[in-house]
């Protein structure tokens, strides 16, 4: 996994991303995708090479536009299939120590309160590492803190959304 480090990216939870065809290189590990082991090693790489944190986009569908059907994605492995990010996430933070997480989600088809769910749970196992490092912090924020700064950013959303 050398070469993942050494390029400075990480590929989203799927066996195939940004670089088609690179699974055939013999050194390539993303056809381990489906095991929490290729995530723990891939999170102690990371944190060993001193890197703030690890993203991991979330990709709900498979990029269908060619030819209007899934059929290139399929054979070529192109985030095709892909896991859900939180799921390797704790795993990744019980093995490393200082390495931060970013995971997107999507706000469209999440229920609220299994999202929050799901957010505070790795943000609690985590011990606030789920984003902090990779917005500059250089501390993890406090439990509180991290709540009471989202409680304003959600009155900040809805006055710009005009919704107050």
């Amino acid at each position: 996994m050398d070469r993942e480090c050494a390029r400075g990216d990480v590929e989203p939870t799927g066996s195939g991303h940004q670089s088609p065809g690179l699974w055939r290189h013999l050194e390539d590990h993303s056809h381990e995708f489906g095991d929490v082991k290729h995530w723990v090693e891939l999170a102690k790489l990371v944190e060993v090479a001193k890197f703030h944190g690890i993203f991991i986009a979330i990709v709900l569908g498979g990029y269908d536009v060619y030819n209007g059907n899934l059929d290139a994605a399929k054979i070529s492995g192109t985030q095709w299939p892909v896991n859900e990010p939180l799921s390797v996430v704790s795993a990744m933070a019980a093995a490393t120590k200082s390495t931060g997480f970013g995971v997107t989600v999507s706000t469209l088809y999440e229920q609220s309160y299994h999202l929050a769910r799901r957010l505070s749970t790795v943000d609690h196992l985590s011990k606030g590492r789920l984003a902090a490092r990779n917005m500059g912090f250089k501390e993890h924020v406090t439990h509180d803190e991290r709540y009471a700064q989202a409680e304003e950013y959600v009155k900040v959303m809805y006055k710009l959304f005009g919704s107050s």
